[in-house]
């Protein structure tokens, strides 16, 4: 995983992101983080809800944003294994900057 470590720190540099997980879907098991440490089970559970709920008729799901209110999440499944990316940022950073990297790793 050496090359995905490292693009996980370089999307670390996006202006707002705190965290970049890489977490197994179907264990829940958070594999790598780049960032600071982060809980992950929510990126399971809400990709789980999306691609087996309503939407799984739509196709492929391509990114996932949830915004609290400190923070926007950012999920993708990782395509063609059972692996997801789950980035954590400010809401004040570059929410556009870090989807494309978060599409570009995924």
């Amino acid at each position: 995983m050496p090359a995905i470590d490292q693009q996980m720190r370089e999307l670390l540099r996006t202006p707002g992101v705190r965290s970049v997980c890489l977490v197994d879907r179907g264990t829940g098991q958070t594999l790598t983080t780049a960032g600071e440490a982060d809980r992950t089970a929510d990126a399971v559970a809400l990709l789980t809800a999306v691609t087996e709920g309503p939407l799984r008729h739509a196709g492929v799901v391509e990114d996932l944003v949830v915004t609290d209110r400190a923070h926007h999440l950012l999920f993708a499944p990782v395509h063609r294994t059972d692996l997801a990316l789950r980035v954590r940022m400010d809401r004040r950073g570059s929410l556009a900057l870090a989807l494309r990297g978060l599409r570009t790793l995924a």
